[in-house]
């Protein structure tokens, strides 16, 4: 009769609205560990990189996680990519992954973080965490002028 023959993911993918590809990544993460599951739920990890991730055997994945908990870092699409490809020649181990995981990525610039309601009665109600951080900025430029002044002045 001429139709053309659907298969079982071209009606589902219709079904959802996502495309074949999309389903089978969906798919993919069925291959994820638990714990790393559990990352992508919390927002810890996107979607993309544990695409990536899944391609990891069972074993390298519990030590990832392991690594990724111990120094509270996530891999970039990038470094996923580049343990998926070390992971299908057989050389991912703990010391590549650490490698891997050691290198700075443009977007993880060092930061300190502040809990907010330490310092939440020293601003007004109305202050937003933007308001916040440059006042915080503003006043730490300001002690380290002073601080270079108070040296001159001793010298």
């Amino acid at each position: 009769d001429g139709k053309p023959i659907l298969r079982s993911d071209e009606i589902l993918a219709r079904q959802v609205g996502e495309s074949r590809n999309q389903i089978a990544r969906y798919i993919r993460l069925t291959n994820l560990i638990p714990k790393i599951l559990d990352m992508i739920d919390e927002g810890k990890i996107a979607f993309t990189i544990a695409v990536e991730l899944s391609y990891l055997k069972e074993e390298e994945q519990y030590e990832l996680h392991a690594v990724m908990d111990l120094e509270q870092c996530t891999p970039s699409l990038s470094q996923a990519n580049r343990m998926k490809r070390m992971s299908q020649s057989g050389k991912l181990d703990m010391d590549a992954i650490y490698s891997v995981l050691e290198e700075e990525k443009p977007n993880q610039r060092e930061q300190i973080k502040i809990r907010a309601d330490t310092l939440a009665g020293y601003f007004p109600d109305d202050f937003t965490p933007k308001q916040k951080v440059e006042l915080i900025e503003k006043l730490v430029k300001e002690w380290y002028e002073k601080q270079t002044s108070v040296k001159e002045r001793k010298r």
